[in-house]
C-alpha cells in the first residue's frame, strides 16, 4: 500500500515534522494530525523534544471522553494536567486512571432562548 500523505508514518524527530504535517497547538512541540480524514476517526499526537507536557500523556497513548461536567469528573482523581482551554469553547484536562493518561472534555453548551 502506497503512503499517503495523511498517513501515520513512523517518526524519528517530531520536531523537524512540526512544520510540514498535521497542525501545531498552542502547546510548544506538540503535532496533531487530522483525525477526520482517519477511518476510525483517531487523532494521533507526536511530541517534540521540547514538550512540555507530563512524560506520561507524551509516552502512552490515550483516549478521550466528553463529560459534561470537567470539575465534577475530575473531583478526587490525580490530575495530570490541570483544567485549561486549548481551543474555543472546550475545556480538557488529563487524569491518571489505572496508570494510563485519560483526557477529559467539556464543550461549552450553547446558550438556550429565555423562550418557552
Amino acid at each position: 500500500m502506497e503512503a499517503g500523505k495523511d498517513e501515520i508514518q513512523p517518526h524519528r524527530n517530531p520536531d523537524k515534522d512540526l512544520a510540514r504535517r498535521g497542525s501545531v497547538s498552542q502547546r510548544p512541540r506538540r503535532l496533531l494530525y487530522n483525525h477526520e480524514s482517519k477511518p476510525f476517526g483517531i487523532q494521533w499526537m507526536r511530541y517534540g523534544n521540547k514538550c512540555t507536557l507530563p512524560k506520561i500523556v507524551k509516552e502512552i497513548a490515550h483516549i478521550a471522553f466528553e463529560v459534561d461536567d470537567l470539575r465534577k469528573a475530575i473531583e478526587g482523581r490525580e490530575v495530570l494536567i490541570d483544567p485549561n482551554s486549548p481551543s474555543k469553547g472546550v475545556t480538557v484536562a488529563f487524569v491518571l486512571e489505572d496508570g494510563a493518561p485519560v483526557e477529559l472534555l467539556e464543550f461549552e453548551k450553547p446558550q438556550q432562548s429565555g423562550g418557552g
